[in-house]
């Protein structure tokens, strides 16, 4: 009889904690895990203990639209990437479309158009314009980040010595400091964070391409999942004229929709 008793409270005990772990599970279900590395001004920072920027703005407006909460998971580059492919995030808050993650991911629609450009010292006499200006030169690219690729794609037989860096910051100090000659990275972000710090490097010659960025997902179940309800929300957001309202706070111009189709 002593059995049956417990036997029967152990069973209530599993029904009474069924629905409190299903709604545990539900709540976790609608929250986006968003990879993202220390500091990428104006794309995300941190200012006053408040976590702020260009890509916080659009993810925070695509989480109310669809019905989800942003978690912020903060690693170097490379932790990143990792914890895109390991599952620990969702997505990542600015990861460029490339033929080789297209082949192990599922991008969103388009949020953000960046071109590759060239920056250099304030102080530099150089006469640098161009990526031929470059030839036997030492320049400055993020490891890791599409840039790195595009500067190879331009220079197949490596005329100019590429030095990787981990974070932007380190990049653009080596440029100011002079230590590289110059430096690629994204036209957009660069004038942002020169023109908001105050950094001794000015942006010189054309765009060397246009790249663009979409929140990548993985190919399971819930990637696909996340992917509808993101892309839904981005084109009522884009209708709305949101994403462009976001973009002007931040870069002062449009930067959602292909430069070169301005």
């Amino acid at each position: 009889m002593r059995k049956l008793f417990r036997s029967i409270l152990a069973a209530l005990a599993i029904i009474t904690l069924l629905p409190a772990s299903l709604a545990l599970a539900e709540a976790e279900s609608k929250v986006i895990r968003v990879g993202a590395t220390v500091d990428a001004y104006p794309l995300w920072f941190s200012s006053d203990n408040k976590f702020q920027g260009f890509i916080v703005d659009f993810l925070n407006a695509v989480a109310d639209k669809s019905g989800y909460k942003i978690e912020w998971v903060i690693a170097d580059w490379t932790g990143v990437v990792a914890s895109l492919g390991t599952g620990r995030v969702d997505t990542i808050g600015s990861f460029a479309v490339l033929p080789e993650r297209q082949n192990v991911y599922d991008y969103g629609a388009p949020y953000i158009y960046e071109s590759a450009t060239i920056a250099v010292s304030d102080k530099s006499k150089e006469n640098i314009q161009t990526l031929q200006d470059l030839y036997g030169k030492k320049v400055a690219v993020e490891f890791g980040t599409s840039y790195v690729k595009a500067v190879q794609a331009l220079d197949p037989e490596g005329k100019i010595t590429l030095s990787t860096y981990e974070g932007h910051d380190v990049l653009l100090s080596e440029a100011v400091s002079g230590r590289v000659d110059a430096l690629v990275a994204g036209r957009n972000l660069l004038l942002a964070k020169i023109k908001a710090r105050g950094l001794g490097l000015k942006v010189v010659g054309n765009p060397l391409n246009e790249t663009i960025s979409a929140l990548p997902f993985a190919r399971t179940e819930r990637g696909a999942k996340l992917l509808a309800d993101t892309n839904k929300a981005i084109a009522q957001l884009r209708a709305e004229g949101k994403l462009a309202e976001i973009s002007t706070k931040w870069f002062g111009s449009d930067v959602t929709l292909s430069q070169l189709k301005r």
